[in-house]
Order: structure tokens, then sequence, then C-alpha cells
């Protein structure tokens, strides 16, 4: 007599489909949520070196592909940029407004 999944389990399809769809649900969740994480700009994992991101300036400035006040401005940018990470007394830098929302009120 053969055997075959039927005789073992008259329910093994039901139990296969829960299976499937309860593994579809946990990997959905998962992508889901870093998604969402990173729509909202939060990372996950250790933020890079300001160094590690000013080595390509140094080596465009170096190569004369910007200017000295290019070079300054974007190197005193990302200096503010990181002290205020850690220390919140340090104002940022005013942000433009976006092209479809009002500037500002600088009375406010």
């Amino acid at each position: 007599m053969e055997t075959t999944l039927a005789a073992i389990d008259p329910n093994l399809k039901w139990y296969l489909t829960l299976i499937v769809m309860t593994l579809a649900l946990v990997i959905g969740t998962v992508w889901a949520s870093r998604v969402w994480n990173d729509l909202k700009g939060e990372a996950e994992g250790p933020l890079t070196d300001p160094n590690e991101l000013m080595s390509p300036l140094e080596q465009a400035f170096a190569a004369g592909q910007m200017t000295k006040e290019e070079y300054l401005r974007i190197k005193e940018s990302a200096r503010l940029a990181g002290s205020a990470e850690n220390d919140p007394d340090v104002p940022l830098p005013p942000k433009k407004a976006r092209p479809d929302e009002p500037a500002p009120d600088p009375l406010d």
C-alpha cells in the first residue's frame, strides 16, 4: 500500500497554510518596521564618523575641484552639526523652507 501525505494527516494542507501565513506575517512585520524606521530617519546602527565623511571632500579640495572658501564652509557646517548633536545649547543653522510651505515668521 502506498503512503500518501493525505493518509498521514488529512488536515496537513491546512497546517502548512497556517505555517506559511504565520511566517509571512512575521517577515512582513519586520520588513515594515525597518521601512518605517528608515522613512522616519531613525538609524539602526552607529552613525557615520564625520572624519570619514570629510575624507572625499579633502581629496576634492586637494585635487583643486573646490575652492578654499567652499571647503572651509562645508567643514564648518559639519563641525557645527556634529557639536549640535552632542550639545543641545549649540544652535543649528536655520533650515530653508520647502517650496510647498511658507517661510517661518522671523518675529516668532
